[in-house]
């Protein structure tokens, strides 16, 4: 009998290496409004929450696109500006609220399912969940976890406020101490100083961390002149490069969210001004490479992508577009296109399934004749 292994190995021996490049690989998919200063956040299961913008150019609501249903709900709360910090797979949002007229704030999680929102502990400043639905940030000037009505802290040298910025799935985190002057990475209340660090005063500000633990961010240089974005994987430090020459050699680009596959979302300066001051494109960092994310996708659109701020093990990126033909912009969902096997590879597959069913038959008949004797 011919073995099911043999045939799944010939098969994607004919039909793989053959699939063309497809010059657009995105599809931009969905289009929600953008809160100026409040930027939408993805889930690894595709769902997205964002801010909606009122008259009075705050942040008053929030947006909840389920991805599952394809419907898009709204979520408010009297007298409240709520704002959007993270989301979890498991329609779990981490946001701040600040009440209409007062400067008092509040860090909530919004639980979708049940549309119930509940509070975290006073002095509790929250930055980012996970799926376990663990909570990170800082807690009286250090860098905490919140997780079952628990909070605990990290001791870091130095003087200054600590923070965790972001946390993975497996339990990764990283964060700002000293002041937020210098990084560090964390598991498990492990702490690595060493990691973010390189040996001089430069700022790391970690900004994604995938469900794997890459970490990404972006670093001001010594003498204030650039932005360098960061990839933190398996221990190597490795920077961005950029799409153009910001001041005198430097390139300017930030690391904004990364994928278990290694791919990093960001931004990088382009050197040009385009529409009302537009500076910037979103960028794909794979490989090695930077490519700007305005060629990957159809030009005909008429979009310009600023930056690329979310990015799940999914492909799928959200990211700022802006329109070229009027000044607006809004918050685009990008989604992988599947590759297309040309005719030639077509006919090749065909040959192969062919010959995997003479090769087949020739099998069975041999298996029939060998019983007959």
């Amino acid at each position: 009998m011919l073995k099911p292994i043999f045939i799944a190995s010939m098969l994607s021996a004919l039909a793989a290496p053959q699939l063309a490049q497809a010059e657009i690989r995105y599809s931009v998919d969905l289009s929600f409004t953008q809160a100026p200063g409040n930027r939408a956040n993805l889930a690894g299961n595709g769902d997205i929450v964002g801010g909606i913008t009122q008259t009075d150019a705050y942040t008053k609501s929030l947006y909840f696109y389920d991805a599952t249903s394809k419907l898009t709900s709204t979520v408010t709360k009297t007298s409240y500006h709520l704002t959007n910090l993270a989301i979890n797979d498991n329609g779990l949002v981490l946001g701040v609220q600040s009440q209409i007229g007062s400067s008092a704030t509040q860090y909530f999680v919004y639980d979708n399912s049940t549309g119930s929102f509940s509070y975290l502990p006073s002095s509790f400043f929250a930055r980012d969940i996970n799926d376990a639905g663990v909570i990170v940030g800082s807690y009286n000037g250090k860098a905490a976890s919140f997780s079952n009505g628990v909070i605990t802290t990290l001791n870091l040298p130095g003087g200054g406020s600590a923070n965790l910025n972001v946390i993975g799935n497996d339990g990764s985190a990283a964060g700002t101490y000293a002041g937020n002057y210098y990084g560090f990475t964390s598991k498990n209340g492990s702490i690595n100083t060493s990691s973010l660090n390189q040996g001089s005063e430069q700022y790391l500000q970690p900004n994604g961390i995938s469900n794997n633990g890459i970490v990404v961010g972006s670093q001001l240089d010594s003498s204030y002149q650039g932005v360098s974005g960061w990839v933190l994987q398996n221990g190597t430090l490795t920077y961005i490069p950029g799409l153009h020459d910001y001041h005198d050699g430097r390139t300017w680009t930030e690391g904004y969210a990364a994928n278990s596959s290694g791919l990093v979302a960001g931004t990088a300066w382009t050197g040009i001004t385009e529409l009302d001051g537009v500076y910037a494109h979103a960028i794909l960092f794979e490989h090695g490479h930077t490519t700007d994310l305005n060629t990957l996708i159809d030009p005909s659109l008429g979009i310009i992508l600023t930056e690329a701020t979310g990015l799940n093990d999914k492909g799928q990126i959200l990211a700022s577009a802006c329109s070229i033909s009027a000044w607006s912009c809004d918050t685009v969902l990008l989604t992988p296109m599947a590759a297309v096997p040309e005719p030639a590879t077509y006919a090749m597959l065909l040959g192969g399934l062919s010959v995997v069913g003479v090769f087949t038959r020739r099998q069975r008949r041999r298996a029939r004749q060998q019983s007959a004797a």
